[in-house]
Order: C-alpha cells, then structure tokens, then sequence
C-alpha cells in the first residue's frame, strides 16, 4: 500500500487480488457469474454457498451457527424454509 500526499491509502492490484482471494477462501465474498436474466435472485446463490459453509462448521466444536444471512442491496427480508435469511441493507439501523 502507498499513502498519496492527500493522505489517501493507494491499493496496488496485486494486493487488492491477494485481498480479495482471502475473503473468497473465507466464503466473504464469492465470485458471481455474469448476470442472466433468466437469474431470478442472486440470493439464491448466495445462499447455497454459505448452506455449504455451514456444511464444513464443526459444530461440536464452536455450536451451531446462530443466524445464516444473505444480505442483500435491494429488495425485501424474508427467511427460506432452509433456514438462510435474506435481509435488505436497506433494513439494517444502527
């Protein structure tokens, strides 16, 4: 990382890809196809990678997770029968 005379942190590719790939392997992120309109939701597919997150949880270890979210840009909160909830960054107050 480089600091501009602004006082602004500059990210240099490499290290933004470096960041990026962590978060991936941390299922924080996850790499999206490009958009289908065919897609209805991509909080379908948000939901089956953190189903599957929750699959590699050791749960005698650390419990049960308590919540799996999706949030979401836009839309409404609701909770799939599988137990994932998806909320709207809109809902969420300080």
């Amino acid at each position: 990382m480089q600091w501009t005379p602004s006082g602004l942190c500059e990210t240099s590719p490499r290290t933004a890809a470096e960041y990026l790939d962590d978060l991936a392997r941390l299922f924080v992120v996850e790499g999206l196809p490009p958009f289908s309109p065919h897609l209805r939701s991509r909080s379908r597919l948000a939901a089956q990678s953190l189903l599957r997150l929750r699959q590699r949880v050791d749960v005698n270890r650390i419990g049960e997770p308590l919540k799996m979210v999706v949030l979401t840009g836009t839309g409404y909160g609701y909770e799939r029968p599988d137990g994932v909830t998806v909320v709207a960054v809109s809902a969420l107050r300080p």
